[in-house]
C-alpha cells in the first residue's frame, strides 16, 4: 500500500486538496484509494500538530486543545489508532492525505522526522507532494490572507529580508494577533524547505510540482491535483473557486484596526472583528504581485535548483511577474478613522458598572441604561447584522412575537415529587422501551443521563460512539459488561454524518428489532413527562392507540452557569425560551417516540421516514399535548407550527449549551449531525433563551439521584466517570487559555439579547444562507 501525502505549502493548492479529497472520498473509496476520514476536512491539520516540536506552542496547535505537551502525545496515539483502524477495515491500495500546513508549519528535521514516524506504521512507500508558486504571488495572497487573521506588521517586513533570513532554520511562526499566524512565510524558500523534505523523506519520496501557468479555474485546479494524486478521473467534480481577495485599499484599514486592537492588547471575539473589518471595505485593486518583485532575486538562484530537479515545475511558473513600482502602503482616506472605529467598538464591548440593585433590576436597569437610540440593547447593536437589526420589531409584537402561554399551568412552580419508579419487565422477547442515541465526548454527563431515563420507564439503550477523547466509549463498554445497555463503535462512519449512519446500523440491531416503543434522542435532550407520575407507561396509557409521540423541544439557555460544574444537569438549568416560539424553526423541533409496528423503513434524527404504504392506515400521530396531528406529520416535518404546538403531556427539554465553559469543549468538538459546522457565536444566540423558568423536570431529580448512586456503585463505573469529568475540565481551562475561544467565552457571558433581538438575529442569518 502507497501512501499520498500533499503538505502544501499554505496556498490555493493546499486548500483545493483538502476540499477535493472531502468531497470525493466515497468515489474515491470505490476505486481501492482511501482518504481517512479521521484526517479529513478540518481534521487535515492534525497530523502537523502531532509532529510539532512539543515545547512549539503553535498557535494553531493551541486553538485546537493541543497546548500541552500531554494532550498533544495524546493526538498521536489518537492519530495510529484511528488511521489504523480505516486502513484496515478498508484495505485499499492507496492512501491520500491533505496536511497543507505540513511544509509550511514544520521547521526542522526532527519535526519532519516526527511526520514521517505517524505514517511510517502503516506503510513503508511513501511519498509527499509539493505545490510551489512563484514567491511574488505567493506572497500577495498570503499577505490577505495573513491581515484577515489579525496581522499587523506591513509587507515592507517580508521585502527587506534577505536570503539568510528565508532560510533560518529558528524562524518559527508567532502570533502577533488573537489567533493568526502572522509570521513572516519563511517556506516561500521552496528550495531550502523541499531540502529539509528530502533529508527526510529521501529525494525519490518527494514529488514538486507548480501549478499551471494559466487562469486557475476550478477545472484546472480539479485536473492538476487529480494528476498529482494519480487519481482517476472519473470521480466527479467538487467546485474549487478561488477565495475572493481584498482590495489593497481594504487591507489597509484592516491592518490599522489590528495595529489600534493590538496597542490596546483588545482580545475581540473574531465575529466583532470581521464586522469591524466588513465595515472597513473600500473599493480598489488588490496588491500587485510585481509590486513584490524585489523578492525575485532571492528566490531565482533556488527556483532555477528546483525546475532542474523535477519534471513537474516549469521555469515559465515560477518566472517572476513583470516589475511595478515597490508596494508601499496605500494611503488611508479621510473618511476612515481607524481610531475611531476600534474605540467605538471598544466602548460597545465595556460593561457598565454594576449597580447595588437585585440581580434581575440590575438586569433590566442595564438595558434601559444601555439602549441605543434605535430601541436595540448594546449587545444587539454591536452583533447584529443592519437586517436584523430591521427586522426585531416584527418579531417583538404581533403573530410572531415570543409569548409564555402555551401550557395551562405554571412551570416556574414544581410539580409534585414523585416516588421511586419500579420498572416493569417487557414481555417475553421484547426489549421494552428502547433509547438509541449517537454520541462523542459526552462522558460528565453520560450518567444522569441514563439514569433519569431508566427512572422514568426506559428498559434499555443502544448507543453508538466515535472518536472520544474523554472516555466515554470505555464507561459505556463497563455499562454493557453490566447489562445495563448496548454499546456499539461507530469509528469508521460513513456518509453525511455520524449520527445518521449509527441510524442506518441501529434499525438491523435485535434491540430495536425487538422493542415496543424505539427513542432517539441525544446526550443533551431530556424526556420531561408532566402527567401522572411522570413515568413512560403513563404517558402511553394518556396517548391510548397512538403509534408516533410528537416531543417538541424546549430550549434552555445556560442561565447564568459560567463554569463546569459535575452537577446534575436537570437541577442547574431552569431558565428556558418561552413555550410560544414559532421562530427561529429550530426552536419548535420534535423528536419522536416510535411504536414499532414496522410503519416506516428507516429512522433518521427527528423522525420515522420512509412510510410502508400498507401500514398507513395504523399510523396516529400526537403532540406533546396528546392531540391528533397525524395529517400533518403522516409522510414528513420535523417542527411543530402554531396549529400542531403541545406541551401539556410532554415536552424534550434541550440542554444545548450547559455552562459556558461547557459550550467551549462542545464547539472545539463539533456536531454529531452536522461534522462541517462551526458552533461558534451564531448557535450561541440561536440556543441561549432565558427569559422563562420552567423547573416541572426537577421533581424527578430524586429518582435520577438515586438511580445514579445504584450506577456508581460499580468501582470502575466510578472511576470512569470521574476520569470523564476530569478530561472535561482540563479541556475547558485548555480552551479557556486560547485567545480564541477566551474571547468567545467573554462574549457569550456578556451578551445579553431580548428574545425578539434574538430570533432576528437567527431569522436573517437563515435567510442569508
Amino acid at each position: 500500500m502507497r501512501i499520498l501525502v500533499h503538505v502544501g505549502p499554505e496556498g490555493r493548492a493546499a486548500s483545493d486538496a483538502v476540499r477535493l479529497l472531502a468531497g470525493r472520498r466515497e468515489a474515491l473509496a470505490g476505486r481501492g484509494i482511501l482518504h481517512p476520514r479521521s484526517l479529513s476536512g478540518r481534521q487535515h491539520a492534525l497530523l502537523t500538530i502531532a509532529a510539532l516540536d512539543p515545547d512549539h506552542i503553535d498557535p494553531m496547535r493551541a486553538r485546537r486543545g493541543y497546548a500541552s505537551a500531554e494532550a498533544q502525545e495524546q493526538l498521536g496515539r489518537q492519530i495510529a489508532r484511528r488511521l489504523g483502524r480505516e486502513i484496515r477495515a478498508a484495505a485499499p491500495e492507496q492512501v491520500t492525505l491533505a496536511a497543507g500546513h505540513a511544509a509550511s508549519r514544520l521547521r526542522s528535521a526532527e519535526e519532519i522526522a516526527r511526520f514521517r514516524a505517524l505514517l511510517e506504521p502503516f506503510s513503508d512507500d511513501i511519498r509527499v507532494i509539493f505545490h510551489v508558486e512563484e514567491q511574488c504571488r505567493a506572497l500577495a495572497a498570503h499577505y490577505a490572507w495573513q491581515v484577515t487573521e489579525g496581522r499587523t506588521a506591513p509587507l515592507s517586513r517580508e521585502l527587506a529580508m534577505s536570503a539568510e533570513d528565508w532560510a533560518a532554520e529558528d524562524a518559527m511562526p508567532e502570533a502577533d494577533g488573537p489567533r493568526a499566524i502572522v509570521a513572516p512565510p519563511v517556506w516561500l524558500d521552496h528550495a531550502a524547505t523541499v531540502a529539509r523534505w528530502q533529508a527526510v523523506f529521501g529525494a525519490d519520496g518527494v514529488t514538486v510540482r507548480t501549478l499551471p501557468n494559466k487562469p486557475l479555474t476550478s477545472e484546472v485546479m480539479q485536473t492538476e491535483l487529480r494528476t498529482a494524486f494519480e487519481l482517476p478521473g472519473s470521480i466527479g467534480k467538487v467546485d474549487l473557486e478561488p477565495p475572493e481577495i481584498p482590495s489593497a485599499a481594504h487591507l489597509e484599514r484592516m491592518r490599522q484596526i489590528n495595529l489600534r486592537l493590538a496597542a490596546k492588547e483588545a482580545r475581540l471575539p473574531m465575529p466583532v472583528r470581521r464586522r469591524l473589518w466588513s465595515e472597513a471595505a473600500a473599493d480598489g485593486p488588490a496588491i500587485a504581485p510585481g509590486e513584490l518583485t524585489a523578492l525575485a532575486s532571492v528566490f531565482r538562484p533556488g527556483n532555477a535548483a528546483l525546475a532542474e530537479a523535477f519534471k513537474g515545475v516549469t521555469k515559465t511558473a515560477l518566472t517572476p511577474p513583470k516589475r511595478a513600482a515597490a508596494w508601499q502602503p496605500p494611503v488611508i482616506a479621510d473618511d476612515f478613522d481607524p481610531d475611531q472605529v476600534v474605540e467605538a467598538a471598544l466602548a460597545r464591548l465595556t460593561p457598565p458598572t454594576p449597580r447595588p440593585r437585585p440581580r434581575r433590576a440590575r438586569k433590566q436597569a442595564r438595558k434601559r441604561e444601555e439602549a441605543p437610540q434605535n430601541g436595540l440593547s448594546a449587545a444587539a447593536d454591536l452583533v447584529l447584522s443592519e437586517e436584523a437589526k430591521a427586522a426585531v420589531p416584527s418579531f417583538a409584537q404581533g403573530r410572531l412575537a415570543p409569548r409564555n402561554d402555551v401550557v395551562a399551568f405554571d412551570e416556574a412552580t414544581p410539580l409534585p415529587a414523585t416516588k421511586p419508579h419500579t420498572a416493569q419487565a417487557p414481555r417475553d422477547g421484547s426489549t421494552g422501551s428502547v433509547i438509541v442515541g449517537c454520541m462523542k465526548n459526552e462522558g460528565p454527563f453520560l450518567l444522569e443521563w441514563i439514569a433519569y431515563h431508566r427512572s422514568i420507564g426506559v428498559d434499555t439503550f443502544l448507543l453508538y460512539t466515535n472518536d472520544c477523547e474523554d472516555g466515554t466509549d470505555a464507561l459505556l463498554d463497563r455499562l454493557a459488561a453490566l447489562g445495563v445497555l448496548h454499546h456499539e463503535d461507530n469509528s469508521s462512519w460513513k456518509g453525511q454524518s455520524p449520527q445518521q449512519a449509527a441510524l442506518n446500523r441501529a434499525i438491523e440491531h435485535p434491540a430495536l428489532q425487538n422493542a415496543e416503543w424505539i427513542i432517539h434522542i441525544d446526550t443533551d435532550e431530556f424526556i420531561n413527562i408532566r402527567h401522572g407520575d411522570g413515568t413512560l407507561p403513563e404517558l402511553y396509557e394518556a396517548v391510548g392507540p397512538a403509534t408516533n409521540i410528537a416531543m417538541t423541544w424546549r430550549l434552555f439557555g445556560h442561565g447564568g452557569v459560567q463554569r463546569y460544574d459535575d452537577a446534575p444537569v436537570i437541577a442547574q438549568f431552569e431558565r428556558c425560551a418561552p413555550s410560544y416560539l414559532p421562530k427561529p424553526h429550530t426552536a419548535w423541533g420534535f423528536k419522536t417516540i416510535v411504536r414499532n409496528i414496522g410503519a416506516y423503513a428507516k429512522l433518521s434524527c427527528h423522525r420515522p421516514n420512509k412510510l410502508e404504504e400498507e401500514h398507513a392506515d395504523q399510523v396516529r400521530w400526537v403532540n406533546g399535548s396528546g392531540h391528533d396531528v397525524t395529517k400533518s406529520y403522516l409522510k414528513n416535518g420535523w417542527r411543530s407550527d402554531t396549529k400542531t404546538i403541545g406541551y401539556d403531556l410532554v415536552q424534550l427539554n434541550h440542554y444545548a449549551l450547559r455552562s459556558a465553559q461547557s459550550f467551549l469543549v462542545k464547539r472545539q468538538r463539533g456536531r454529531a449531525l452536522h461534522v462541517d459546522r462551526s458552533i461558534g457565536l451564531n448557535y450561541w444566540i440561536r440556543m441561549d433563551f432565558n427569559s422563562c423558568t420552567d423547573v416541572t423536570i426537577q421533581r424527578h431529580v430524586p429518582r435520577m439521584e438515586a438511580e445514579l448512586a445504584r450506577l456508581m456503585e460499580d468501582a470502575e463505573v466510578a472511576r470512569l466517570h470521574a476520569a470523564a469529568v476530569a478530561w472535561h475540565r482540563e479541556k475547558a481551562e485548555t480552551l479557556m487559555a486560547v485567545p480564541e475561544f477566551r474571547a468567545l467565552y467573554d462574549q457569550v457571558t456578556q451578551l445579553d439579547l431580548t428574545d425578539a433581538e434574538r430570533i432576528a438575529a437567527v431569522v436573517t442569518a437563515d435567510m442569508e444562507s
